[in-house]
């Protein structure tokens, strides 16, 4: 080898010889580092330091998610190195936009007549509003009937240049329309865009309390017509709840929907979908099994092929406010007839399997039910108070139906039985008395000694049993009653009754009065959950509560009484504690021990 191959071959071991030694010093250095930070990380742990910190901020923001998460990310974000900090600020932004929420809900709708503000505008800005208002996607649905209040409502100002109109970030409270002027809009302090006569902003603040996605300025002088939440809102919901009326009046036409309770119209009404089939579209085919009942809100649909029981009937025609499908929805069977639309047709629709879901398969059940409630609200109890209106559902749930063989008797007079109200559903039976000669204000009609009355469908009995007396005896009967015929009736014992109806008289041992709420922490289908205190106590606690009607209504009332009594026998550290459980004339409560992150 040349001295020059060995010069280079000794400069070439040099050099790796020189990077041997960099790179183990590197790594000794990297290990002591490790080590360091593995003794402070142990060391940190052990102190009410940086671990202790985040884990105590993560609990308080279960119990505020926005505003504790926010913390969360300010306070961990000042641990974190320098190259994550830009990735915690983007975080923190975006966690304070978590603060989008829903508008508080309108709770006197329909109850105290609504008047929105008028304020005088001439024709021509009534004109540009309206046209402003038509290529607004909040205002599309806006009755024409209701559309000239709502121009009305809009209230003119002035703004001067350089005007400050929405703030970035701030909870929108108007909705702007251009009448004159410029108006610039930045996010970020960066300017996109510009607006002019005729265009709007703002309109996510008629909706929701929602953070302001951008800052608006006034460029130049500007007049601007601006309208409230609380306007539009109420305007809106004047609007759904007279278009509600309408249908519930339609329904209260369908043979099988005009004896159900309100309640469950309204169910009906707020499940209903707009429907849209054009000319010639076939809405039904006969034969076809129906999914849906229809209500004709706009043209015309021909029926035609109606073949019922072997005859034939002619073709038929319906319009708006007319409907169809509501034998065949109810009974499962295939349509009677083909449907077919005459014109462009716009439909409310219900789909068989929702309805279902709503208010249960068995709609004669249901009709049942709400005839009971009409009934019990209206039989004399005598003395005793009778059942308010809110304990009316829970007294038809717990209706029983029993049939009884033609000659049975009930009860006889002066003799003591099983104390029970008696709800006639089919077939007749006989009422006589002897010493008891007037029972009109126990059975609503006169009867004389000897003299034998009969009761059949719809009629009632027994209601006398349940203390209606003078000394509030129960179970003591002042007629004899025997079955004439086969008899189905719906019974209601004094078990049922004191459960419901003589509990409403006996105080609680606690009740909401004792507690201090403080906000929701949860919400379901039939109630919601709150985060609350001890009144002199700073405890924290979970109050669960339900809503008795809609438990009821859902067929959940057995399940929730079940839940209550196993609750009140557990004792075990890894189940929740139950404190106490009380209700008022709406609703059900359970007081939880406060689990956080449970």
């Amino acid at each position: 080898m040349s001295k020059e191959g060995e010069r280079k071959r000794d400069n070439i071991k040099e050099s790796f010889d020189k990077a041997g030694d960099e790179i183990v010093n590197v790594f000794s250095k990297l290990g002591e580092g490790l080590k360091s930070i593995g003794d402070k990380t142990k060391e940190a742990l052990k102190t009410d330091t940086i671990a202790v910190k985040i884990d105590e901020t993560w609990d308080k923001a279960i119990v505020q998610p926005t505003k504790r998460t926010i913390e969360f990310f300010e306070e961990s974000g000042e641990k974190v190195t320098e190259k994550h900090r830009l990735r915690v600020q983007k975080a923190q932004e975006g966690a304070k936009r978590w603060k989008v929420v829903f508008a508080k809900p309108l709770l006197d709708i329909g109850v105290i007549p609504y008047r929105p503000p008028t304020f005088s505008k001439s024709d021509q800005d009534n004109a540009l509003i309206e046209g402003a208002l038509m290529n607004n996607f909040v205002f599309a649905h806006v009755s024409s009937k209701l559309l000239p209040g709502l121009i009305d409502a809009f209230e003119p100002v002035m703004i001067t240049k350089g005007t400050e109109i929405i703030k970035e970030g701030d909870v929108g409270d108007y909705f702007y329309v251009i009448g004159s002027g410029q108006v610039a809009f930045e996010v970020d302090g960066k300017h996109v865009g510009d607006a002019n006569p005729g265009q709007t902003f703002g309109e996510l603040a008629l909706l929701y309390q929602a953070p302001r996605a951008a800052t608006c300025k006034a460029k130049s002088m500007c007049g601007l017509f601006r309208l409230d939440q609380e306007t539009f809102r109420r305007i809106m919901a004047e609007q759904v709840e007279d278009a509600n009326k309408k249908v519930i009046e339609v329904l209260k036409k369908v043979p099988y929907f005009k004896d159900l309770d309100e309640n469950y119209l309204y169910k009906i009404v707020n499940n209903l979908k707009v429907t849209r089939y054009n000319k010639g579209d076939v809405l039904a085919n006969k034969g076809d099994l129906i999914t849906k009942f229809v209500i004709m809100k706009e043209g015309r649909v021909k029926v035609t092929d109606i073949q019922v029981g072997g005859s034939d009937y002619k073709e038929i025609e319906f319009g708006p406010g007319e409907f169809f499908g509501e034998a065949t929805f109810v009974s499962g069977t295939g349509s009677l007839a083909t449907v077919t639309a005459m014109t462009s047709v716009v439909a409310l629709t219900i789909d068989k399997d929702v309805f279902v879901k709503m208010v249960g398969s068995d709609v004669h059940e249901l009709i049942k039910r709400t005839l009971d409630k009409k009934k019990l609200a209206s039989i004399p109890f005598g003395k005793r108070k009778g059942p308010a209106a809110n304990e009316l559902d829970l007294l038809v749930s717990a209706v029983v139906d029993k049939k009884f063989a033609k000659g049975h008797v009930f009860f006889k007079e002066g003799t003591m039985c099983m104390p029970s109200l008696y709800l006639v559903r089919k077939g007749e039976v006989s009422i006589g008395s002897s010493s008891y000669p007037n029972l009109e204000n126990i059975l609503g009609f006169k009867l004389s000694e000897g003299e034998v009355k009969r009761v059949g469908h719809l009629g009632y009995f027994g209601n006398d049993t349940l203390g209606d007396n003078e000394t509030g005896e129960f179970g003591k009967a002042k007629y004899t009653c025997i079955a004439l015929t086969d008899v189905e009736v719906g019974v209601l014992d004094l078990n049922a009754i004191k459960g419901v109806v003589i509990a409403r008289s006996e105080e609680e041992k606690m009740g909401l009065k004792d507690l201090e709420m403080v906000r929701i922490i949860g919400a379901g289908t039939f109630g919601k959950v709150w985060l609350c205190t001890m009144k002199g106590s700073n405890e924290a606690y979970a109050l669960k509560s339900q809503v008795k009607k809609q438990l009821i209504e859902y067929n959940q009332a057995d399940g929730v009484i079940r839940e209550k009594n196993i609750m009140e026998k557990l004792d075990h550290p890894f189940i929740i504690e139950m404190v106490s459980s009380f209700k008022d004339e709406n609703k059900l409560y359970m007081l939880l021990k406060l689990y956080q992150g449970g």
